[in-house]
């Protein structure tokens, strides 16, 4: 899937979850958009999969890799705490290999998110929250292939680009190359 925002992932998942019964999801993001609020928003996609989930006694677990610690709330930790999700931060992320491994083999079935946000501003400018620190392109190619070479994706996404705000389309190349890669 390409375009939109997280609220776009919310169907994604919940189909898979219905045919599968167990899901991961791995999601490349500045934020963890695990907001509790009833309202369905790209703030809370994750989140409302994991109510979806736990409704519907499936299995449900979250990795979010390329966090920004200034771009989410004490809150939004504690509910990951309580999700019992992971994550590593932009700041941390060459740590991401070995998270992404045991991942993997606690999961039989993964969902791959990248939100454009995930990466700096400086090479990713069109998005709806710029990522000060953020990661850039070549950091993210190996734990993508990772991910891909378990044979274990079985959807994945590319959200969160606004082509309105895009400088010479650097955003635009980014997203089209990670689509490429895929």
């Amino acid at each position: 899937m390409l375009g939109g925002g997280h609220e776009t992932s919310l169907a994604c998942i919940k189909a898979l979850l219905d045919y599968k019964k167990s899901v991961g999801v791995i999601n490349f993001d500045a934020h963890f958009d695990v907001r509790i609020q009833e309202l369905h928003t790209s703030g809370n996609s994750f989140y409302k999969a994991y109510e979806y989930a736990k409704e519907n006694n499936y299995d449900f677990s979250y990795l979010c890799l390329g966090v920004s610690k200034l771009s989410n709330t004490k809150a939004l930790f504690q509910t990951m705490d309580n999700m019992k999700a992971s994550y590593v931060l932009d700041t941390e992320f060459e740590k991401c290999i070995e998270v992404i491994k045991n991942f993997l083999k606690q999961n039989e079935v993964v969902y791959l998110s990248i939100d454009m946000d995930v990466f700096s501003q400086s090479v990713a400018p069109a998005v709806s929250a710029p990522a000060v620190f953020g990661i850039n392109l070549k950091e993210i190619l190996t734990p993508i292939k990772i991910i891909f070479e378990s044979k274990k994706v079985a959807l994945a996404d590319i959200c969160e680009f606004n082509p309105k705000f895009d400088i010479d389309n650097h955003t635009a190349k980014i997203a089209a190359y990670l689509a490429y890669f895929f």
